[in-house]
């Protein structure tokens, strides 16, 4: 299975370091909401590829037919087991360098149009300012229109945009090829940066929120906490002027898919 984030061939599928993530964010969840451990059940299994001990007691914690206290010491349980899959390998005695693409945040020009400044900011690391055109341009090239059309009635443009859109648009101003990937461990988004991989991510619709959402990760650092190392993206975002540090784990579960530049 080709891996789009390196570019090669997996032979063996790595463990799912979300795994982690997913458990500590929802052991609350699962008992702060009634009936809702019945959802969380089969993802948590299907993220979790560790041990079959574990996959039975997350499947235990999160049946709701436990006692709350033995079934959260449960989860507890698998939480503790697969701690370490979010966090870099021991190998790393020190915390690996940042790495910075230096793409400049550049903000989105209407409500709707995010998914063609994320497509603008990688362009415009490639070819420079002058060297890339407006976002109504983009937006009307996205849609097979003129870029006038856009340009001069952008009301009439006010629409939201593909990973398939901002794909034509970056090969097509940028020359860039990319691919689309699913949700990948932090490990392998830092070895992604560090080959010069810009990551344009989609985020699923929040509370602040009616669509999905696109930024994009210019960039990654490992910081040392008591918990031992984290990962934090460099996350420009179009809805914000200046790019912003965020824990990966507070983008773990609105990650819905992304994609690679080239």
């Amino acid at each position: 299975m080709q891996d789009p984030y390196i570019g090669g061939l997996r032979a063996i599928a790595p463990p799912n370091h979300n795994t982690y993530f997913h458990l500590r964010n929802w052991i609350a969840t699962c008992f702060g909401k009634p009936g809702s451990c019945g959802r969380f059940r089969n993802r948590l299994i299907e993220l979790n590829q560790t041990r079959p001990v574990i996959r039975k007691a997350i499947s235990l914690g999160t049946s709701c037919r436990l006692g709350r206290t033995l079934a959260r010491l449960l989860l507890i349980v698998a939480l503790a087991f697969v701690g370490t899959l979010g966090r870099p390998p021991s190998s790393f005695a020190h915390a690996p360098p940042p790495i910075d693409l230096g793409i400049q945040n550049i903000p989105q020009s209407t409500p709707m149009w995010c998914w063609a400044a994320a497509a603008q900011q990688v362009i415009a690391s490639i070819n420079g300012s002058e060297g890339t055109p407006p976002q109504c341009a983009m937006v009307a090239i996205a849609n097979n229109e003129r870029p006038e059309v856009c340009c001069l009635h952008p009301r009439e443009c006010l629409k939201g945009g593909s990973l398939r859109q901002i794909q034509k648009l970056i090969a097509y101003y940028g020359g860039h090829s990319s691919a689309i990937a699913q949700p990948t461990d932090p490990i392998t988004l830092y070895k992604a940066l560090k080959t010069g991989h810009a990551i344009i991510m989609q985020l699923k619709p929040s509370r602040s929120r009616v669509t999905n959402h696109a930024v994009v990760i210019r960039g990654m650092e490992w910081v040392s906490t008591p918990a031992g190392l984290q990962p934090v993206l460099y996350v420009n975002d179009p809805m914000a002027y200046l790019s912003q540090s965020i824990p990966f784990e507070d983008l773990a579960d609105a990650w819905q898919q992304a994609i690679v530049v080239y």
